[in-house]
């Protein structure tokens, strides 16, 4: 007896981007329970709202009717709570696309992001199609502080892309900012016919841009539904420029997939078990190594990339950001990758060291001395915060022109650390706090407990992680969030000596922490102050630690750790 087939239990469409968001917000779609929370960073939004700008494909959606019965919903985060409501479809796969569009043109979530229209319009010139180099973001905080008002809006010419699906979108945007301006009257014309180009050429098409979407029937079995998910989930479906380029290579004989496996094999420091490099930078870096025009490393550019100059300049990218990496941990403290201040500063490092690295003799140390110190003054100065890869580009052609002898990079010669910025700096500002935990790791910060200088086989065998030196419960909730979780109280402390800490105030747990070296007894009160000295705690420092002076010791550490980064980079 034959075995009878399935019938089938879903069906394709389309829906375009403003129809899903509207959804969304309307409360008929939502997610399944049992999906993972939103984890994108504003990077990758900001990437994708340039995909779907530029009509690039960005991949299909899947979802299943809601019964109300079969699956448990959630709302997407950031949207309309359901409290009750029994949403018409739930997302199986796309909620990390779609929440990210719904975030940033709704106007919700932690970032917020603009479009620069000064970057695309010129009133004597044609529009700009550099719509990568108008898109920012910035932290909602900020954004509210910088552009919260249609003033602050109107005077930069800068476009909130919430205003797309607010009350009135785009042309009352448009109308409020033209008043406010008062132009003269063929100003205000040619402003307006500018700014509606934008629109058409680059808004109108994220709105319109259709998702391909497949929809399986509410009858759809639950072991069904999770085997799906589960195998979606496990392959992954979101096709990277560097998948793109594999497969559009291939059929001309070159196989990136099979350079990036011997790359990782030459170079374990690249690989998934330690800096779990995206081979998507070697294809930027590639990019940037042009000589004969302006060098770009936008994704058209990667993605214009022929199969020979990847060939011919693979090894040469791969070999000097591998020595790169290698830098970055002995020279700078940045041991593992979650100490990066900024992956974007990859490519750039990568292409230009190409050339840098190629000297001899003691024109190779005075290379490697200029890039360490471009790599400090670009963190601290915080250059690559946004619009990286134009950064990356103008930094590439600076550099070589520096390792030729030339003058150095604007970011080198301008830099100037703001006094204060230290003591604002707590983990929300990722990159300026994982630049002062590099310096510190740098300087030779040893283990609480070994006395040994912190590697990354230490970080792992004794859990070491960033701790507080005054301890939260010790400093209780009256503090402002700021004091108490600045840069300057925290370093890296193993799990034993942090559990020895508890919530004592530091003139009790130092002379806890001292029985517990392990060290010689008679010499523990000494290994103590240098381990001390070691995080960058100065003599002041730790007088303030044994009075229990919070503002002391912030300012004490402050000052060593200011000298350090100003000796750093000024070479």
């Amino acid at each position: 007896m034959a075995l009878k087939r399935p019938s089938k239990s879903w069906t394709p469409d389309s829906l375009t981007v403003r129809q899903l968001l509207t959804s969304i917000h309307d409360r008929e779609r939502g997610l399944p329970d049992f999906q993972r929370d939103f984890v994108w960073d504003p990077d990758a939004t900001q990437e994708l709202i340039c995909s779907v700008a530029s009509t690039y494909p960005a991949g299909s959606l899947l979802e299943i009717r809601n019964s109300g019965n079969l699956l448990r919903p959630r709302e997407f985060e950031g949207a309309e709570k359901f409290d009750g409501h029994q949403p018409s479809y739930l997302i199986l796969d796309g909620q990390q696309r779609l929440t990210s569009l719904y975030q940033a043109l709704y106007g919700v979530g932690e970032h917020r992001y603009f479009l620069k229209l000064t970057e695309m319009i010129k009133l004597d010139d044609d529009p700009s199609d550099d719509f990568e180099s108008a898109i920012f973001h910035i932290k909602r905080d900020k954004a509210d502080k910088l552009y919260g008002s249609l003033a602050q809006q109107a005077e930069e010419l800068v476009l909130p892309l919430a205003v797309i699906f607010g009350e009135g979108g785009f042309y009352k945007w448009l109308d409020r900012v033209v008043d406010h301006k008062q132009l003269a009257r063929d100003q205000e014309r040619e402003l307006r016919d500018r700014l509606r180009e934008v629109y058409n050429d680059w808004i109108k098409p994220i709105e319109d841009y259709p998702f391909p979407i497949v929809t399986l029937s509410e009858k759809t079995e639950l072991d069904a539904v999770c085997t799906i998910f589960e195998t979606l989930n496990r392959r992954g479906v979101k096709l990277t420029v560097f998948e793109l380029l594999t497969a559009r290579f291939w059929s001309k004989g070159e196989s990136l997939r099979d350079r990036w496996m011997k790359a990782c094999d030459e170079h374990p420091e690249l690989g998934e078990t330690d800096f779990n490099i995206d081979p998507y930078y070697i294809l930027q870096g590639i990019a940037l190594m042009t000589e004969d025009r302006a060098p770009s490393c936008k994704r058209r550019d990667v993605l214009q990339l022929r199969p020979e100059a990847v060939a011919e300049r693979w090894n040469t990218v791969v070999d000097s950001l591998a020595e790169g990496l290698d830098l970055l941990r002995e020279e700078c403290g940045i041991l593992v990758r979650d100490l990066l201040p900024y992956e974007t500063m990859l490519y750039p490092l990568s292409a230009a060291w190409a050339r840098g690295r190629q000297a001899k003799g003691a024109q190779y140390g005075a290379n490697r001395e200029k890039l360490l110190r471009w790599f400090w003054c670009s963190v601290f100065s915080q250059s690559y915060e946004n619009a990286p890869n134009a950064q990356a580009s103008k930094d590439v052609v600076e550099l070589r022109r520096w390792f030729d002898g030339g003058a150095p990079p604007e970011s080198v010669a301008s830099f100037n650390l703001e006094p204060n910025v230290l003591r604002d700096t707590t983990p929300r500002q990722r990159a300026l706090f994982r630049g002062v935990l590099g310096v510190t790791l740098r300087h030779g910060a040893r283990d609480f407990y070994r006395v040994e200088r912190i590697t990354p086989k230490l970080l792992i065998d004794e859990s070491m992680d960033v701790h507080h030196i005054f301890p939260k419960r010790f400093l209780g909730d009256q503090l402002p969030w700021k004091v108490v979780n600045t840069v300057l109280n925290q370093t890296y402390i193993n799990a034993r000596t942090n559990r020895s800490i508890g919530a004592r105030p530091p003139s009790q747990y130092l002379g806890v922490i001292e029985k517990d070296l392990r060290t010689e007894k008679e010499h523990r009160s000494e290994k103590l102050r240098e381990v001390l000295r070691s995080h960058l705690v100065s003599d002041e420092a730790e007088t303030a630690l044994h009075h229990d002076d919070l503002n002391a010791f912030l300012d004490a550490r402050q000052a060593s750790i200011t000298a350090e980064i100003e000796r750093l980079t000024r070479g």
